[in-house]
Order: C-alpha cells, then structure tokens, then sequence
C-alpha cells in the first residue's frame, strides 16, 4: 500500500487546502487512501470524512484553476486601441514576472462578502479584507481586488464596485516587501438587472456567532423587490442541519449542537430568487441534574409498628424525561425498602430518615430525606389531629392566628394541654389545644406533635402562607387621551398610562386595556389601536405581584370615518428619463386606498402625446418619438380620484459607430500566444465607467458595427482579449467617438 505521507506529496489540491490551514498533513494522508480504497475523488473523500465543506472545497478548486492560469494571461499588442505589455525597446516595464522566494509567506483574509452570497447588478459590493506579512505587521491597505470576469477591481482593505452579470470568482492578493505573495477567492453570483431580482440580507444574529444547545435564537432578515416592495414576510429560514426553520422577517428557534449553515431565502413574484447565509456555531448544552420530591408521607409522621405505609414520590431529568420507575427508597434503619414511585413497607420501631433517590443516565445522582416515627406495638400511640386553620391558608403578618388540635391516648387519656407547636421559619409557638400567634411573612409548615407517657410520639403538620401585610396597592393614571375626546375609527388612537407600586416600582408594562364595546386591546404603558364607531368606556387595570389591582376609567367618542381618496405613485421610470425608441418601455405604479386595498390593477395609463396607453401597475406601451407627460390615475369604489404625472422623453436612435482592432499575439511572458477565444468590447457614454460589455466569441473577428447608438452623444470604447481558460488580458487604451 501507497504510504500516507507519499500519497499527500502528490496532491495539489490537498497543498492548497493545507496552505489554507483547513486540513492538516495527516488528515490529507488518510483521504488519499480512502480514495484509492473507495476509487472517488480527492474532493469526495475530504468531505465524506467530515474533514471539509463544499464551500471550502469550491474555494480551493477556484484557487489552484487560479494558480495555475495565471501565468498565461494576455496583454494585447501595441496599436491604436491598445496598450503594449513591452515599450518599443523590448523591455519588460510593463510586464507581470512571477518570482518564488523561499521565505514565509503573507496571509490574506476576505472577511466579506461570504463566499456564495448573490447580489443584482445595480447594487454596489463592498469587499473588505485584512492582510498581514510574516512578523503580524498589518499590510492590509496592499490587499488587490481581481474579478475573473471585470478584471482589477481596485487596492486597499476595503472598497466598494459595482459587477457585471455573472458567476464571479473574487481574489483578494497580497505582495510584502520581500516579494512574498498570498491570496485567498471567493465565489458569488451577479444578476442582471433586467432579472428584477430581490434582495435579502439577514440582520441577526452575526455570522460566526455561537449558542448554547436550547437557547432560543432570534432571526432577523430584511427582503425587498423593486417590483414587489417589502418581501420580508416571504423570507423562508434553513438549517444545513436541521431543515425548515420557519417563515418570515424575524424568527425564533433553537438548534440542535453542530456547525450549521442558515440561510435566509426569499423569491418574489417573478419567481426571481435570492439568499443570505450565515455560520453559527451550537454547542452542546450542559447536563443538567434530575429533580426528585417525596410527596408522601408527609416529614415527621407517625405510624405504629405493623402498619404498612405508602411511599410515593415524583421525579423527572430534562434529558431523560420521567424517571419515577428508577426512585430507590432506603431507611438508615431498615436498610433498602424497594424501588418505584409508590412503595409499600412496614417499619421497625424507631425514628427512620427515609431517603428517595435517583440517577440520570449520565449518572447524575440527586436525593430527598424526610423523618417517620414507628411507635412500638405494645402501647397505642395518641391520636392527634390539628381542627383549624386548615392547611393551604393565607393570613397577613398583622393578623393574629389561631391554632386548634384535639389530641387523646387510649391510655392517658386527653392530652390536648400537652400539644407542642411550631414553625419552621419562627420556631416554638406555644402549647395546648388552642393558642393563638402572630407569624412572619413567608411559607410556613406548622408542626402539631404530642407525648403519651410511653414516649410514644405523634405529630401532624399544615402548610400556611402568611403575606406581608404592608403591601400597598399601586397607583394607575390614565395620561392620554382625555375623558370626552372624539376620534373616527380609522384613526389609530394611542393610550398611555402611568403605573408605579411602592415595592415594585413602574410596572406600566402590565397595565390591561379593555373597551366596553371591543372587549381587551392591549397591554402596556403605551398600546396604539383603532375602536370602532361608538361610545367608549375605557378601562385601564394594573396588578402588582401581590394580586393588589387597581382600575382607572374614561370616556370617548368614535365615529366613522370619511373615505380617503386613494394614493397612487409612479415608481418606474423615473422624471426625466431619456429611452432611446428600439428599447423598450416599462411604466410601473403602485395604488392602495384605505378601504379597498391594493388598487394596482385599477391604474390607467395616458400619454398627452399617444393617449390612453394601458391599465394596470405595469405596462410597456409603445410610445411615439418625442417629449411625453405620462399620468397615471386611479379611483376608489366611492369615487374618490388620484393622478401622478412624470415627463420622459423617447428620442431617435440613429448613432453608427464602428470599433476595429488587431490581435495580441504573445503573451505577457513574451512567449507565443496559442488558444485565444474572443474578445470583449466594453463602452458606454462615461470613459470612467464602461459598462456595457459585448462579448464576441470568434476569435477571427476583428471589428465591430454598433449601429443603434444615441445621436449627440460622446461614446467610449475599449477591448479585452479572452483564452480559452477564460483568462483576460487587461483593457486596451480608451477611444472615443462623437455622433
């Protein structure tokens, strides 16, 4: 067998995912010989071990097609249009010389966009990117920005373009002072701008971010269309992991643990999509103990010797679920009593601590004590039992309590006098059958116990609550509106109140709103709703933690609201536009009325040139040559009107134009040229900014006709050339032509 290290010298791939630091020596050792057992791809096998992604395997392959095209670029040859890669003399001034150094070498970093991201071809892309040599030392502003399809893009950490229409490789690269280079690509997609598509871009959390297994994570994205508007109710979330995340602007979920990949993705009306993603990273959340509480009997009952007494308990682990099945019981006397939630045994004569414990399957272990008292068979134990106040009972602290038991033995007879009683939180109340006492605010478990002259003990316990009985109630004010204001009930009216409680402070967020006539509406200091018409009670209600409420009350007045004319808007083109007459014209508008709705569809089109030109909120018309006021009108189902007007003007397009060039004929290392392609001719009516671009495919070509360019208008010209590797040479001098 071929050994691992050999196998990992003969992989370029692999030296370029190790350069990126994304798999180590061995790792690539062990994927070459799981391809050759398995006869797959190299790519294949680092991802099915789980040593990379597809978005870093993408990368790398965009890296090493990189790497080794490079040196073929082309430059065309000197002549009227272009640019010479040597002067008259032969020397290399201009040339590109690649030149290997055997020092460490820089690092580049392309921070954003991420890799796969999608944009239109009118936005405008901000690639950021940090860089450092080999001693930390920041080079960041030497970082040179190259698109496979627009070429050079601009130098510097940060900088803004706009793209042309396509799948574009982005390489960010770097040279130090000692002529040590580094780089590292990206992929995104570009679309054209007659695609219309949407845009999307997720808000929160930040990519890169990390949870803990079970937190809730918020989602946020924003979406929107030029043709569509406001898309972020369609936005649709993803896991790589866990699939469907849910729909919508904000979304809240957790993850199950592991790296995944959330994607935010919208499409709108023209079935033009687009999407976002971000990396989170979820760790796995903490074991957590299990919980275990004896519900029966109750701590410091008594039974006599023979008697068979039911054990139960509760308990339950947030991993694991209901372990009552697992609950095992013990006695320090009596040793082990059995397992379950609900036992039965009798117990030997003597104070037991009774002992209910559980473990969890990662052998978290948890217990709950309380005390039994077996009297001896011999003697009967008294009977005892506590008449008032019954247990669950709430009293305030200034209130004065009374406790009554009855307690008797077959042998002596009454013992009420004897009756000892207690709190856990105040300690000895007093004793006999009846007494009275004040208790602390709090949950108090009241204790009842009684001696026959044998010793034999009983005790009988009751649960109380006793609130703090300087609680005041809260104050609530009612701040606007004012009692007798009128509204109309398409107005959205605001409530305000102000709620404050002495031991709580503001508690304005639990104000309660209700109408006598719509019912409950809100909660909060500040709600904004519209009533229907009619006369309002209004009530305002506030509780604080103590269940003290307090209401505040006004009057007001809704009556129905007049019909409001609709509204209408041209969004596209905009005032002023120039259209030459072969393009052609798309009028867009949108429409709404407050009773109907969306009125799109009802808008109608006219030309004070052509006349009536078409119905709906999108339209192309073909309209006549010359200066047009276009209006766009609208009306509601009560006969309420609306216009807006633009002026555009269509003009002549006659301008000839034609572009000729010769053929590069060497590449920029001065050696023959083999397998040019094409060329590429980019123009407009901006020297700075060419772009429009048209691609030419045969190589033979040599010239170009543009026959349906703008009269009076100045336009500029250059050309690429194109191999069949895709490489492109740089652009050729700028020439001009005025019609």
């Amino acid at each position: 067998m071929i050994g691992s290290e050999r196998l990992a010298q003969q992989s370029r791939l692999g030296n370029v995912l190790i350069e990126k630091g994304w798999i180590s020596q061995e790792q690539l050792g062990e994927a070459l010989v799981y391809q050759h057992q398995r006869e797959t791809k190299l790519g294949e096998a680092l991802i099915e071990l789980g040593f990379i992604n597809q978005s870093q395997l993408s990368q790398a392959l965009k890296r090493q097609s990189w790497s080794r095209s490079t040196i073929a670029g082309l430059l065309l040859a000197a002549s009227q249009m272009f640019i010479a890669a040597c002067s008259s003399d032969g020397s290399k001034e201009n040339a590109v010389e690649i030149t290997a150094v055997a020092h460490a070498k820089p690092s580049v970093d392309i921070t954003s966009p991420t890799g796969g991201s999608e944009f239109d071809q009118n936005t405008t892309v901000t690639f950021t990117a940090n860089a450092s040599n080999a001693n930390d030392e920041n080079i960041t502003g030497q970082v040179v920005w190259i698109s496979d399809i627009d070429g050079e893009l601009g130098t510097g950490g940060s900088i803004s373009k706009s793209l042309s229409a396509g799948n574009h490789t982005i390489i960010a690269e770097v040279t130090d002072s000692n002529g040590a280079e580094a780089s590292e690509s990206i992929t995104i997609s570009v679309s054209s701008s007659e695609d219309s598509a949407p845009v999307v871009l997720i808000g929160s959390p930040s990519n890169r971010s990390s949870f803990t297994e079970g937190t809730v994570i918020e989602f946020v994205g924003e979406a929107s269309d030029s043709e569509d508007g406001n898309l972020g109710s369609d936005i649709r979330w993803t896991s790589s992991i866990d699939g469907e995340l849910g729909i919508g602007d904000s979304v809240n979920t957790t993850l199950s643990a592991g790296s995944h990949v959330v994607t935010a993705r919208v499409t709108d009306s023209a079935d033009n999509e687009r999407s976002h993603s971000i990396h989170l990273s979820v760790q796995s959340a903490p074991d957590m103990a299990p919980v275990v509480s004896i519900t029966s009997p109750g701590n410091g009952s008594s039974f006599n010797a023979g008697d068979n007494i039911a054990f139960t308990a509760n308990a339950s682990d947030n991993e694991d679920g209901n372990l009552g099945a697992s609950i095992q019981w013990t006695s320090n006397i009596d040793g082990n009593l059995g397992s379950g939630s609900s036992i039965t045994s009798a117990l030997s004569t003597g104070s037991h601590v009774i002992t209910a414990s559980v473990a969890d399957s990662n052998g978290q272990q948890v217990s709950e004590t309380i005390n039994v008292t077996v009297n001896s068979a011999s003697a009967t134990a008294p009977q005892l039992s506590i008449t008032s106040p019954s247990s669950g009972s709430e009293f305030n602290s200034d209130e004065s309590i009374s406790f009554s038991a009855n307690a008797s033995d077959n042998e002596d007879g009454n013992l009420g006098s004897s009756i000892l009683w207690s709190s856990n939180l105040d300690g000895q109340l007093g004793s006999g059958a009846n007494i009275s006492s004040q208790l602390s605010a709090g949950s108090h478990t009241i204790t009842a116990s009684v001696n026959d002259s044998d010793g034999n003990q009983v005790n009988k316990v009751i649960q109380l609550t006793v609130n703090d009985a300087s609680n005041v109630p809260p104050e609530l004010a009612i701040t606007s509106p004012s009692s007798g204001d009128s509204f109309n009930d398409a107005e959205a009216i605001s409530f305000t109140a102000t709620a404050n409680d002495e031991e709580e402070g503001n508690i304005g967020h639990a104000v309660q709103w209700n109408s006598s006539i719509d019912g409950d509406f809100g909660n909060g200091a500040n709600v904004s709703h519209t009533l229907s018409s009619g006369s309002h009670v209004i009530t305002a209600t506030v509780s604080d933690t103590e269940g003290e409420a307090v209401s505040q009350v006004i009057n007001i007045n809704v009556t129905e609201a007049e019909d409001a004319a609709p509204t209408v808007a041209i969004t596209s083109p905009a005032g002023g536009s120039s259209i030459p007459e072969n393009e052609t014209v798309t009028l867009t508008a949108t429409a709404s009325d407050e009773e109907d709705g969306d009125l799109g569809s009802s808008i109608v089109w006219y030309s004070d040139m052509d006349g009536q030109i078409g119905q709906g909120s999108e339209i192309s018309p073909d309209l006549t040559t010359g200066e047009h006021q276009i209006t766009a009108e609208v009306t509601d189902s009560q006969g309420q009107f609306s216009q807006a007007q633009i002026q555009i003007t269509v003009i002549v397009v006659d301008g000839v134009a034609v572009v000729s060039w010769q053929p590069p004929v060497s590449n920029t290392d001065e050696t023959p040229l083999s397998g040019l392609a094409g060329f590429k001719i980019y123009y407009g009516d901006d020297q700075n900014n060419l772009n429009n671009v048209l691609v030419i495919n045969d190589p033979l070509q040599l010239s170009y006709d543009f026959d349906s360019l703008i009269q009076g208008k100045t336009y500029y010209f250059a050309v690429t050339a194109v191999d069949i590797y895709g490489i492109e040479s740089r652009k050729s001098e700028v020439v001009s032509k005025q019609l």
